[in-house]
């Protein structure tokens, strides 16, 4: 599971292959205000790196000029030119040789080693250089050459925060870092997309360097909002505190809290990614504001002790830690939690043991129980994401680097059993990912599970995630249970975005707009300054739901979420010429259909779907499917149609074998013919059925019915467009092969292939059902 700012952080890996197509870019320089001078920095299309810099100080005017190349995170030779007047002092630099003539003398020296990173005054671009120094937890001591001195110092560059920017009008979220050296602190802006600089901010010098086109970029957002706390303090960090589980197990934290002495409420964050980034971000937000910070480490992680067991430990020690954060000298008894993924997980893990302390959570893109989504989905093993995320927290200090590779070698997957797998792609054995493939039924999650006790959760919550999002469907079913249960301090945020939310309007080859980005650091300000603090700041006036519709691109804002005016519509599958394979044979109608489909499968020849945001399109290409699918699609609207979730497929079948997969996905299909994929599906593995429990096999030729429950969008289908939905009984290797017997994963080697058929006829209706949202006033 990704979390943001792993993302964020890992923006280094694509400074070491910089784009060979030519770019220029121009920084305003200025000094307390004052207009001083420009940078134009031009990388050309053989990587070579020219910085031109004209300035007007103290009644001078002087230019400079470096040129070097800079291909694959390494430099060639380094030249600065500097003309003041008449003057001209040349600096160059190959290898470790570094020469300095000033047109009067002319000496050389030699440094300990190459320049990696490089830093001159007036040329802020050179500031890219400084992420080949950076450690996979943001943070990193690196050796940076001055070249206006020609000298090696020791610099520490930082991740501290991400938020929304605007670069020529378009939002998008930028990367801040720290900058120190020789005794001065440098704000570095880093657009994350490509590693260009935004800007410098130094304030010691009253200095700012500021791309043109780049809109308020060192202007915190949230000083238009006077009534939320601001920034009246400088934090202090404690780098390692213990606190002491109820057996016994120390676990590690870093501490960031106002300087000033006092009780503060506390934020807690609870990581497997090292505390040492979210102290770090999340520190930068929240303790100057008067705010404790805690970020740990959980158990098994970083520097934590005990075993790492994911998902396994949670209940308990978030429990223990609330109440050791609440305890503290710098605590007034009142906690809350943020964070992503595993981080958002842990809150829900901690909420519903109670502890006292604990007064309201932002969970972000957070997974269910562990049997409904990672490391299973409805009983099917989400395989290459396993292993994905496996390999990071393979080993005590997270391995952040690995966050990138989502193109593997596809052969490790095909290893059998499943318990291999971990071997064939890491090339070691995983004690965690074995005691996963034990756990196949989602009774064998006792001490993870955790939305069965949702509804003794009160304390307000807010949720955030995408509809790209790999782990959107906790963050759903959550909300459902919440809503179920009564609970009346809710709330809903949910963008076009994937895991990594917020981050970018694009995914694959769709724009989803300008205002598909929100400015979220208020939203979680006034959420805290009003739960944690008790401030009146009208947190509570805000629409309890806020969800981007896709297709029209805008935002809607209820008062819940599905819109408490929609409507639930039902499309039954039909086909006139029975049992078919074809792709488009299949139709949505408004009443019950006839007819039945028929899918084959066999686990020894499958593949997968190649279209989604991990890749470059939406248009689902069917012939990356290995095998059968089925293809059923709507008439054409008339008019607009605003569709929500939940979605479910209700359907009745039979197959040959013990066992099967069914996928489902819904689909636009475009005026031209063109099939997008809206949404992220759903699935079921036929043997669990009747329960998630015990797994059952199946009786070859025996009817069940079956329900999928699909993934939510809320998406506008266009005149013209129409609803499609495929069903494949693959999608190997994103989730493992149903090998047709119902046999235990730690041990099942054989496979057999199958024929499924499904029934959508008026004995066995087969019915699409969804929730249609009123027109937007």
């Amino acid at each position: 599971m990704k979390y943001r700012v792993a993302l964020t952080v890992s923006f280094c890996l694509a400074l070491g292959a910089l784009a060979h197509a030519k770019s220029e870019f121009v920084t305003d320089i200025s000094f307390g205000g004052t207009p001083v001078g420009t940078n134009t920095t031009t990388f050309e299309d053989n990587g070579a790196f020219v910085s031109k810099s004209e300035m007007h100080l103290g009644g001078r005017t002087f230019t400079e000029e470096v040129t070097t190349t800079f291909i694959r995170g390494k430099f060639g030779a380094i030249e600065s030119v500097i003309h003041q007047g008449e003057r001209v002092v040349k600096i160059s630099v190959k290898g470790k040789q570094v020469t300095i003539d000033d047109g009067q003398s002319k000496k050389t020296q030699s440094l300990a080693s190459e320049p990696k990173a490089i830093f001159a005054n007036f040329h802020p671009q050179l500031c890219r250089t400084m992420s080949d120094g950076l450690s996979a937890q943001g943070k990193g001591e690196t050796d940076v050459f001055i070249l206006d001195s020609g000298t090696m110092i020791k610099g520490d560059f930082s991740y501290r925060t991400s938020r929304i920017v605007k670069l020529d009008g378009t939002p998008f979220s930028a990367d801040f870092y720290d900058l120190k050296m020789f005794g001065l602190q440098i704000e570095v802006g880093i657009d994350p997309r490509n590693g260009w600089v935004l800007g410098l901010n130094i304030p010691a010098q009253n200095g700012l360097y500021l791309r043109k086109g780049v809109v308020d970029l060192f202007v915190d957002p949230l000083s238009k909002y006077p009534e939320l706390s601001q920034k009246t303090t400088t934090p202090v960090t404690d780098p390692l505190e213990v606190a002491l589980m109820r057996d016994g197990t120390p676990l590690s934290a870093t501490i960031v809290r106002p300087k000033e002495p006092g009780k503060y409420p506390a934020i807690l964050i609870r990581t497997p990614y090292g505390r040492a980034g979210m102290a770090s971000y999340y520190g930068s937000l929240f303790a100057p504001r008067g705010y404790v910070v805690v970020s740990q480490d959980v158990r098994g992680m970083g520097g934590s002790y005990g075993e790492w067991d994911p998902f396994m430990n949670e209940r308990k020690d978030g429990y223990d830690t609330v109440q050791w954060v609440a305890k503290q000298p710098w605590c007034n008894g009142n906690v809350g939690m943020i964070g992503g993924s595993y981080l958002g997980l842990v809150q829900w893990q901690a909420a519903v043991e109670q502890p006292p302390a604990l007064k309201c959570i932002i969970p972000q893109v957070s997974p269910p129980d562990p049997f409904y989504n990672i490391p299973y989905d409805h009983g099917a093993f989400f395989l290459f994401p396993n292993a994905w995320w496996s390999k990071i927290v393979s080993r005590k200090d997270a391995d952040m680097s690995a966050v990138s590779e989502t193109s593997p070698n596809p052969a490790p997957f095909a290893t059998l059993p499943l318990g291999e797998v971990d071997t064939a792609f890491l090339g070691k054995d995983l004690p965690f990912w074995n005691k996963w493939i034990e756990r196949d039924t989602a009774a064998k999650w006792v001490g993870a599970n955790y939305q069965a006790d949702l509804k003794d959760v009160k304390i307000p919550a807010l949720l955030i995630s995408g509809w790209w999002d790999g782990d959107l469907s906790g963050t759903t079913m959550n909300w459902r249970l919440l809503r179920n249960a009564g609970h009346d301090k809710r709330w809903l945020i949910v963008g076009p975005w994937g895991h990594a939310f917020n981050t970018t309007n694009k995914l694959a080859d769709e724009d989803y707009g300008s205002e598909a980005l929100l400015e979220l650091d208020s939203v979680y300000v006034r959420f805290f300054d009003t739960y944690l603090k008790g401030k009146s700041v009208k947190f509570e006036d805000r629409s309890r739901a806020q969800v981007f519709l896709t297709g029209s691109n805008q935002w809607r804002s209820m008062s819940d979420y599905p819109h408490r005016q929609s409507t639930v519509k039902n499309l039954y599958l039909s086909s006139a010429k029975g049992a078919r394979n074809s792709k488009s044979d299949g139709t949505l109608g408004d009443t019950v259909g006839v007819g039945q489909s028929a899918i084959s499968y066999d686990p020894s020849k499958a593949g997968n779907p190649g279209s989604g945001p991990g890749n470059e399109t939406f248009d689902f290409n069917f012939g990356d499917l290995v095998g059968d699918e089925l293809f059923f699609k709507s008439a054409a609207m008339s008019q607009p149609l605003d569709v929500s979730g939940p979605i479910d497929l209700e359907f009745s079948f039979k197959s040959s074998a013990n066992d099967c997969d069914f996928f489902a996905f819904l689909m636009d299909v475009t005026p031209s013919g063109k099939t997008r994929l809206i949404q992220q599906g759903g699935k079921i593995r036929a043997s669990y059925i009747k329960s998630m429990d015990v797994r059952t096999p199946l009786v070859p030729g025996d009817i069940y019915k079956a329900k999928i429950s699909l993934w939510d969008v809320a998406h506008t289908f266009k005149p013209g467009h129409r609803i499609g939905l495929v069903i494949s009984c693959n999608l190997f290797p994103t989730f493992d092969r149903n090998l047709g017997y119902a046999e235990p994963p730690a041990t099942a080697t054989r496979m057999r292939s199958s024929k499924q058929t499904i029934f959508h006829n008026k004995e066995h209706p087969a019915v699409l059902s969804f929730q249609v949202m009123p027109p937007l006033e």
